[in-house]
């Protein structure tokens, strides 16, 4: 566990390393927080404010959730009511399937003894009926259409601010609009930092420098073993060759480092610079530590195939014209993430069944596979560059052929993804229930590699848009 060297929090914002308690420790005052709400019933009138990462929770939206309800509280607001952060997968989700999330809350943040202190999106004793939501790490906040008792206790959350570097899909316009509370980093199609954890720490040297700070050290070393380890992942150690890493996020890698005081937390000894004697980490080994714990092959393959497509998935509306262009009256497509590549994924038990079960409890019109994985580099050194590969399913063949046809068209103006089909539309037959039905999947290599999915799900919006357009055209004929 954490030695609590970092003390209790000051009501100034001249701050030190030493001004601020732990991050588990904030956890632990929030969740107390959040129990002494529930027994007094919000008496003070006042609406708990909650932060919210995207659904498919993985490292940058549970961390930066945590990590700026936590600047927020400590100097933001300034003695107002914490921040709450909110864990936006299921509870079980975070303990099994986050291994890289988990490793750098329990083993580096010292949080082992308080993860139970997190508030899942699943534990609905905990979740407010009525609350103001910042969003990190995306920009609109849709409830699904399950009815379950999760989505009926967001029903009243309202997006008053939004952290992110996804395009932005123009919501919640009227609670937060177009200004400070609205810090999207995205634009010409491209995202302009790799991780949201780096618009964190702007976020904290901004409030900090309002309080003319003179501090040598200014980041609480919770704070900044978990910020840097998620930038580091999401740009990939700033690898040039994988295009992910933007100048912020290497300035706000050097401040993390330098700024930072690593005599106050004890890190594991796998993530250390040997070469410095003050348990500074070595970025390499941190980026190759949570790496090993991503892109586990043991741990990938032994997901089903429904884990895996669940894993780190995303869902998008369609704007509503290219919804009625369809005889399908989904309105709904996603993208799933899965970090294995496409030949070992779809050796998988019933991987076709599994896709068209989750097309049809979702009710989409489109079900994208992005594979990601590592391959040795061409370059005679050990090094790893990623590899993509993309599946696309529908039950509609035409739609999907006509789809296929404008990502892979080298003119359009929104990203070239370079996809090579590995072979035509194919019918698959799956038994769905008491019946036969047809899935149409067509396999690709995407060669683009630096595109992911904030790029390929603006690509697949676009198709929509464009079928939009041309409908309406056809119509006024």
């Amino acid at each position: 566990m954490m030695q609590n060297n970092e003390s209790s929090s000051s009501n100034n914002i001249r701050l030190s390393a030493t001004s601020m308690s732990p991050v588990a420790d904030f956890l632990k005052e929030t969740k107390q927080a959040v129990l002494s709400a529930r027994l007094d019933g919000q008496s003070n009138g006042s609406l708990p404010h909650l932060v919210l990462g995207n659904p498919a929770g993985d490292a940058d939206s549970i961390i930066s959730a945590i990590c700026l309800a936590y600047v927020d509280s400590k100097i933001g607001n300034k003695g107002e009511q914490p921040s709450i952060p909110i864990v936006s997968i299921p509870w079980e989700d975070l303990k099994s399937l986050r291994p890289e999330s988990t490793f750098l809350l329990t083993n580096c943040a010292g949080i082992d003894d308080h993860l139970e202190d997190l508030i899942a999106i699943d534990q609905t004793d905990f979740l407010p009926s009525r609350a103001t939501l910042t969003l990190v790490d995306h920009n609109h906040h849709f409830l699904p259409s399950s009815g379950t008792s999760s989505t009926q206790h967001q029903q009243e959350w309202t997006v008053t601010e939004i952290v992110d570097h996804h395009l932005d899909e123009n919501e919640h316009l009227d609670t937060c609009p177009h200004g400070p509370h609205r810090n999207i980093a995205f634009e010409d199609s491209q995202a302009l930092v790799a991780s949201t954890c780096t618009l964190i720490v702007e976020r904290f040297y901004a409030l900090v420098m309002e309080g003319e700070t003179s501090a040598q050290k200014l980041v609480p070393p919770s704070l900044a073993i978990l910020l840097l380890g998620v930038i580091l992942l999401d740009s990939i150690n700033m690898l040039p060759q994988a295009g992910k890493g933007t100048p912020r996020d290497g300035d706000a890698i050097q401040k993390l480092l330098s700024d930072t005081d690593w005599t106050q937390i004890p890190l594991p000894d796998e993530i250390l610079d040997n070469k410095k004697n003050h348990n500074t980490p070595d970025p390499t080994k941190l980026f190759e530590c949570l790496q090993a714990q991503k892109f586990s092959p043991k741990f990938w393959k032994g997901l089903t195939a429904m884990q895996g497509i669940k894993m780190d998935y995303k869902s998008f509306l369609i704007p509503s014209d290219a919804s009625a262009t369809s005889s399908s009256s989904s309105s709904l497509f996603g993208i799933s993430t899965i970090l294995l590549d496409m030949e070992t994924f779809w050796r998988k038990d019933n991987v076709l069944q599994t896709m068209a079960q989750f097309i049809a409890e979702n009710n989409l019109k489109m079900l994208g596979l992005m594979f990601t994985y590592m391959q040795k580099a061409e370059d005679g050194q050990d090094s790893e560059k990623p590899c993509r590969q993309l599946a696309l399913a529908s039950t509609d063949r035409d739609e999907l052929e006509r789809l296929v046809a404008f990502l892979m068209d080298d003119g359009s103006d929104i990203v070239n993804l370079q996809l090579s089909k590995q072979d035509e539309v194919s019918e698959e037959k799956v038994m769905m229930k008491d019946s036969i039905s047809k899935l149409y999947v067509i396999q690709m290599d995407q060669h683009n590699s630096a595109a992911s999915r904030k790029q390929v799900a603006p690509a697949i919006m676009g198709f929509w848009k464009d079928q939009s357009h041309s409908w309406g055209e056809r119509s006024e004929l």
